[in-house]
Order: C-alpha cells, then sequence, then structure tokens
C-alpha cells in the first residue's frame, strides 16, 4: 500500500449493498474494511488505528444505529465520519448534523457523488487538522480551500442592536420587519474583513477591490430575511447556524449555497470574528429535488395499484355475492358469504390506501368503522334487532397490520353474527380498539347466548376461529375467549 492509499471503514449491514459499495471504493483506489454493526466497527476502530475515514449506514439492524456508532467513534478518535444512508427525512439528516459535518449522502446517487463528498470529507479532516495545528496553516488552507470563507465583523452590529434595546426597542424581530432600512444599516455596519479566492467567484468579483467592504450590498429584498436570521442568531446565542439560499450573484444559473456562520472562540462577546463559510450545495438541491419527484410518482403508483387491487378484489367479492344470491340452500349460501366478507375485508385497505395521505398506512379507527359497516351490508343486518357500539382509538397503522386486524375483525364479528343471536334474539356487539402501552387491544364482545357448554377452543374445526388464532400469533399477538353474560374475544398486539 502506498503512503497516500486511505483506509475506509465501510458500516453497513445489508451483505450485497456492501459487496458493491466495497467494489466501488476499491476501484476508485481505497483499502476498505467492513462491519455489519454499529458495535463491531467501534471495535475495528480501537484495533485499527490506520482507518482514515468512516462511510456509516444509519440503520444496522437490532444493535445501536449508525448515529450513536457514530458518536462513540468520534469520542476516542479524530476520523472523519461520512453517512451514506437512504433516509431523507429532515429530522434524520438534522440529527446526524449534530454528531460530524463531514457529509450525508443519499444512497442511490451514484458513485460520483460518493466519491466526491469522500473527497471532500479528506478535506474537511485535514483542514480540522491544519487550523488545529498553527496560524500559518490556517492561512494557507484559508487561501487555498476550494469552500467560499470569509471573516466578518459584526461588533459595530452588536453595538447599533444594544442602542436599540436603550431606546426601548426590545422586539427585535418585530423592529426590523416593520423598518427594512433599519435591517440595511445594521448591515452595513457589518465589516467583511478576510476572503478566499473562492468567495470572489461566488460574488463574481474578479479582483479584490470589487468586494464590497460590508454586508449592505448584498441585502436584497429577497435576502434581507437571510441576513436578519444570521444577526438574530448571533443576538440568541444560536450559533452555529446553517441557511441555505439562492447565490443572486451567480454566473451559474440557479446556484445554490449552503452559509455556516460561527462565533470565533474567544470573541463571543464582541462579535468581532465571525467566520462564514459558503458550500456550492447545487448539485444535492437537484439530486433532492429530483428525489422528491421520483418519490411523488412512486406515491402514484402505489395510490394507483391500491385502487387496481381494490377493484379486482371487488370484482371477485361481486361474483361471490351473485353466486350466494341464488337459489341455493342457506347451508351452501354461508360460506359464500363468508368468503366475500373476508374478500371485502382485503379490499376496504387497498380503498383506503388509495384515498390515504400516507400510503403506507391509515387510521385505524376510520378503517374498522368502515369495515364493521361492509360486513352489516354483506349480512343484511338489522341494526334495530342488532345493535353495533364503537369504542375507537385514532392512530396510524401500518397496510401490513391493518390487513390481518380487519381479518380478525372480520371474523370475530361474522361469528357474532351467526351465532349470539339465535332466531330472531336481539342483542349487542361492541368493538373497540385501543392502543395502550403494551400495545393494540382489539375487543369484540356481544350480550347474546353465549359458548356452548362443553365448548374447547382447542378441538374447535370452526375455520374463522382458526384464523384468528393464526393472524393472533403472526402479528406476534395472544388470543383470549370468555364467555359470561354472553362471549367477549381480546386480541393484544404487541407495540403501536
Amino acid at each position: 500500500m502506498s503512503e497516500t492509499q486511505k483506509t475506509i471503514l465501510l458500516v453497513e449491514d445489508q451483505a450485497f449493498i456492501a459487496m458493491s459499495e466495497t467494489r466501488s471504493l476499491q476501484t476508485e483506489g481505497y483499502l476498505v474494511r467492513h462491519a455489519f454493526t454499529g458495535e463491531r466497527a467501534i471495535e475495528l476502530m480501537d484495533e485499527d488505528a490506520g482507518i482514515d475515514l468512516v462511510l456509516m449506514d444509519i440503520d444496522l439492524g437490532k444493535g445501536i444505529d449508525g448515529t450513536e456508532a457514530a458518536r462513540r467513534i468520534l469520542e476516542d478518535h479524530d476520523v472523519p465520519v461520512v453517512f451514506l444512508s437512504a433516509h431523507t427525512e429532515s429530522d434524520i439528516v438534522a440529527r446526524t448534523e449534530g454528531i460530524t459535518n463531514y457529509g450525508y449522502i443519499v444512497k442511490n446517487l451514484g458513485t460520483t457523488v460518493l466519491f466526491a463528498a469522500i473527497k471532500m470529507a479528506f478535506k474537511l479532516h485535514l483542514a480540522h487538522r491544519r487550523l488545529e495545528d498553527s496560524e500559518a496553516h490556517y492561512r494557507s488552507l484559508f487561501d487555498a480551500t476550494s469552500t467560499a470563507v470569509l471573516e466578518e465583523d459584526f461588533s459595530a452590529a452588536k453595538d447599533y442592536f444594544n442602542a436599540l434595546r436603550a431606546r426601548g426597542i426590545v422586539d427585535l424581530r418585530a423592529h426590523f420587519a416593520s423598518d427594512p432600512e433599519a435591517l440595511k444599516k445594521c448591515a452595513a455596519l457589518v465589516r467583511i474583513v478576510d476572503f478566499n479566492q473562492e468567495y470572489m467567484s461566488l460574488v463574481g468579483a474578479k479582483t479584490r477591490g470589487e468586494v464590497a467592504a460590508t454586508l449592505a450590498p448584498y441585502v436584497s429584498a429577497s435576502a434581507a430575511q437571510r441576513i436578519g436570521e444570521e444577526f438574530f442568531a448571533l443576538d440568541e446565542g444560536r450559533t452555529p447556524i446553517e441557511i441555505e439560499f439562492r447565490n443572486e450573484f451567480a454566473s451559474i444559473p440557479d446556484q445554490h449555497l449552503k452559509v455556516k456562520l460561527s462565533l470565533v472562540a474567544g470573541h463571543e462577546e464582541d462579535w468581532s470574528r465571525v467566520l462564514v463559510s459558503l458550500a456550492d450545495v447545487t448539485q444535492e438541491k437537484r439530486a433532492q429535488e429530483s428525489l422528491s419527484e421520483s418519490l411523488r410518482e412512486k406515491d402514484a403508483l402505489m395510490r394507483e395499484l391500491s385502487h387496481r387491487v381494490k377493484n379486482n378484489l371487488s370484482i371477485v367479492s361481486s361474483l361471490l355475492n351473485l353466486e350466494a344470491q341464488r337459489g341455493i340452500s342457506e347451508e351452501a349460501r354461508s360460506p359464500l358469504l363468508e368468503a366475500q366478507s373476508r374478500i371485502q375485508s382485503i379490499s376496504n385497505i387497498y380503498d383506503l390506501l388509495s384515498r390515504s395521505k400516507d400510503i403506507e398506512g391509515l387510521d385505524a379507527a376510520s378503517y374498522i368503522e368502515n369495515l364493521v359497516g361492509i360486513i352489516l351490508d354483506i349480512h343484511h343486518v338489522d341494526e334495530e334487532r342488532i345493535a353495533i357500539g364503537f369504542e375507537l382509538d385514532s392512530f396510524y397503522i401500518d397496510a401490513k397490520r391493518a390487513v390481518s386486524i380487519g381479518l380478525i375483525v372480520n371474523e370475530l364479528v361474522t361469528n357474532a353474527l351467526k351465532y349470539a343471536f339465535p332466531g330472531e334474539k336481539s342483542g349487542r356487539i361492541g368493538i373497540s380498539l385501543h392502543a395502550r402501552e403494551e400495545g393494540i387491544v382489539l375487543e369484540v364482545a356481544d350480550n347474546g347466548v353465549g359458548l356452548p357448554p362443553l365448548f374447547d377452543r382447542a378441538r374447535s374445526d370452526s375455520l374463522g376461529l382458526q384464523l384468528v388464532e393464526m393472524l393472533s400469533s403472526q402479528l406476534g399477538g395472544s388470543l383470549s375467549i370468555a364467555s359470561e353474560a354472553g362471549v367477549k374475544a381480546r386480541v393484544l398486539v404487541p407495540g403501536t
């Protein structure tokens, strides 16, 4: 291995993905070590001092996740950690930024983005080390780095803030909102102390003399809110702060930048030295927009698929209904109606999913209420003779569990309709669904004739009861049946 060859620790719990990423990194010239879990990654870091960068997934199976693994690694090792994940949720991305600022790469954006991010992480890590070594190294990096960097002096702006408060102006946000000229005046007080060549390129300056001495020229109507946020962040002690915005001075069309503003240590009281870095995030922005569009297309396709599945199931249900309406015996009609009810239970899921805001799940209360209504229609229930009561919590449930719970409800309600009220006997069926600490609790209870005296659940040949047993077990739950003043079936599903 040459002196310049770098070793990357790849932390990825999916074997095929790890194999593909390893080969890509090796093709680029990196040595690669691999860990399936966060715990193993920590062990390898402690064992091998030659690891130069950690490429960390977030979801790592049953053990600690990537964010916790990265936090523990950074407690003992000065190494860049770059997150490589399929997650695009803002709260997860923000969580990683609190651990490391070396990069967050969305999977499947291609090796070009991955290699560029890794190279940038190495550059940033090298920059941090040199900044710690000496001021001379800092000066060299300041001028040579590919990231736009400048130093600003906010001390006069701080004095202006104090003067406003001395005049009795307490709500500075409201003051600047009502007087845009005051914001420009404040920006004119911010002195640009130093900057590098990359910053000159961002503002379209060919010589250092063309760079404005203060922030005033950069406070356009669209930029006013962003500049204001920088002032308020300093005033409220919320630094470092990062803000993304469109560069109005760029020669590159629709260039997007991310500004990071932080107070230099030792200047917290007077704001006389503020370090500002500006990173070009145009490609990342476009990639995010492309990803968002792909997700919207996927959502539309999934809704269409749910709609088609629902229609196909409805056709099967209608055929069963037509067969049941023929002049056949009640004994022959009953299994047809039960099959139709089961199919309609599943069809109802896809109907609700196709109309839901979240294609991955739905509201449990609405689902169960709609489902019971379908069951009553199929069996032509006279609700004046058999009253139906609901106690339903409104909570999110994923589609997979909803199908199983819906089928359980279908079997329990159907059994109650068939056996609890023989002849013209009247009564009540209650359906409750609650989200408790111990999990989801489903109860179907009736005040009918109860179970037969010699009923043995273990020996019962009822297909419906066997389905309920099987589905409860599949959900990792438990089923209990009690016969007191009717029948009460209770299913507990762990987790909500």
